[in-house]
């Protein structure tokens, strides 16, 4: 029994998340920073999971501002087969699309193409055009490859949110607007060589073509007839040429329902080809048809859309100089297919023993519509700054080793803050110097202490983070974290111990806490770490700033 995973499932589940951190569905995130010290490699334990809890020193809130699909950057390479959209394909494993830097690094967009045709697995030597993407979103490179234009990544975007390796999805709401469902492609699976060759009317390069000498009203209501001058001898049977449209450079293409050749005329050098066509357009006043070129070429026939409100696509075949169906060109894809057959259909005369084609139908909503799934983006980036200044609380001194994603932590005044400062600090009414506590050293309250120093009832305990003076030199501010305790013991007003480091059994001083000014904000515990990583220690200054990018792969 097969069983198949689709990419649907990991983009469903990427949508949810990204989903989560718009603010109408009620969740709070926060990137925070943990652990001063370096500790042994994190594991994804409870035990490590609740150490970084429990040291946080500050953290950023996010929200869906801070937050972006990801892709893989695919740059655009010269000489590459780049693959087709293909519904017969699992597009999760091709190489179908590409990304292209519109001038220089840093200061212009990144556009991404989606590949459309490929000139029959042609290598691609022409790089998608930049320029007039407006009509249909559509482009043709001089290499005869057809890309699908998505969206503009520019540059402040990817310079906050991209990496080596991956853009952000900025959406392009013009282009999802004018996406449309419909045929993406037909191709030609196999052919009879040269089955139109006693069609072809025009020289070779362009065997299709002829002139239109004039334009006249039929008997027939909507039937008007076309007298063609061609370059090569026409096939000489009354209505050889029914079943073929005739397509004119201003755009139209009409269904062939009879032809025929002047009569008492040499069948062997006649080169005047009569057509009747059927059309509610008046063909009289047609601007420059009469004079003008045109094509005699294959009818595909393509079923209707499955959407009644739908439009019809039509296309026509190209030939080459020997009458071999060589490609299937468009005059509309269409809309509203979701299936779609297609095939080839044949003059009077002509019966095919090979010749066959298929459809490529369209993604829902149609290419463009929705990049997210189309490119399988099943990665999302988050990314904050620390930065201390006037309008931030994030600290300025000492160090942190981990990151981590925090969902839903709760704080201690029921606030969801911007940002947070997580340490203690109290005050003592004594300059104490470099002998008496340091960075690192550890503090120790209990509510008293027996005559060796042992501490009676709960004792709470910290790590020194920042050191600073008070009062002019005669008083000293310290700023705590890594507490540990009894959820419900903080430090208070009144006597306490610092040591030198942790194990140590002589205190380096002993007196009393004056004023606890500022207490912890996130209630240690709070919140599900979604994901935390350990690095080498980062220093924190007062002019530092650290930027920080999670990539999330579903």
């Amino acid at each position: 029994m097969a069983k198949v995973v689709t990419e649907n499932f990991r983009v469903e589940s990427t949508n949810e998340f990204v989903d989560s951190f718009a603010n109408a569905n009620g969740n709070n995130y926060y990137i925070m920073a943990s652990s001063v010290s370096e500790d042994s490699t994190i594991a994804n334990t409870q035990k490590d999971i609740r150490e970084f809890q429990r040291k946080v020193v500050f953290g950023n809130k996010i929200d869906s501002s801070n937050v972006r699909y990801m892709f893989n950057i695919k740059p655009w390479v010269t000489g590459t087969v780049y693959d087709i959209f293909d519904d017969t394909q699992d597009m999760s494993t091709k190489n179908f699309y590409v990304t292209v830097l519109d001038g220089t690094i840093n200061e212009t967009s990144y556009k991404v193409y989606k590949c459309l045709r490929n000139n029959s697995n042609s290598p691609s030597i022409d790089t998608p055009p930049t320029a007039e993407l407006e009509s249909g979103y559509e482009v043709t490179s001089g290499d005869g490859y057809v890309w699908k234009y998505l969206f503009d990544v520019p540059p402040a975007q990817y310079l906050l949110f991209g990496t080596s390796k991956f853009l952000p999805f900025i959406p392009n709401s013009a282009v999802t607007a004018a996406a449309t469902q419909s045929i993406s492609d037909i191709l030609i699976t196999d052919v009879d060589a040269g089955a139109f060759k006693p069609y072809l009317i025009g020289e070779d390069g362009t065997p299709t073509k002829a002139t239109i000498a004039s334009v006249s009203s039929d008997i027939i209501v909507d039937q008007y007839q076309l007298q063609l001058t061609c370059s090569r001898v026409p096939k000489n049977a009354t209505n050889a040429y029914t079943n073929m449209y005739v397509r004119t450079t201003s755009g139209h293409i009409f269904d062939i329902v009879e032809s025929s050749v002047p009569a008492n005329v040499d069948s062997t050098t006649n080169k005047t080809l009569n057509l009747f066509v059927k059309t509610p357009i008046n063909l009289n006043n047609e601007v420059g048809l009469s004079g003008g070129a045109c094509f005699v070429v294959p009818k595909i026939y393509i079923t209707e859309p499955d959407d009644s409100t739908g439009t019809q696509a039509i296309a026509y075949g190209v030939l080459n100089n020997e009458g071999t169906l060589t490609s299937i060109n468009f005059t509309t894809k269409g809309s509203g297919y979701t299936f779609a057959s297609a095939q080839v259909k044949a003059p009077p005369a002509l019966v095919f023993s090979d010749t066959s084609v298929r459809t490529i139908v369209s993604p829902t909503g149609g290419h463009g519509s929705d990049p997210v799934h189309e490119l399988f983006m099943s990665k999302v980036g988050t990314v904050t700054s620390f930065v201390t200044d006037t309008n931030t609380n994030i600290p300025d001194s000492n160090q942190f080793t981990k990151i981590g994603l925090v969902k839903n932590p709760t704080f201690r005044d029921g606030t969801y803050p911007i940002d947070f400062d997580n340490r203690v600090n109290f005050s003592i009414d004594e300059a104490l110097d470099a002998s008496q506590v340091v960075v690192g050293s550890i503090v120790k309250q209990a509510s008293s202490y027996d005559i060796d120093g042992n501490p009676i009832g709960t004792e709470v305990v910290g790590t020194v983070h920042e050191i600073v003076t008070l009062n002019n030199g005669t008083a000293t501010g310290l700023y705590i974290v890594d507490n540990v305790g009894a959820y419900s013991k903080e430090f208070e007003a009144g006597t306490f111990q610092i040591f030198a480091s942790e194990g140590d059994a002589n205190t380096s001083y002993q007196g009393a806490i004056n004023t606890v000014s500022i207490r912890h904000k996130y209630n240690k515990y709070s919140g599900e770490v979604m994901h935390f990583v350990d690095f080498d220690p980062i220093t924190r200054t007062a002019t530092s700033k650290e930027k920080v990018k999670l990539i999330f792969d579903f």
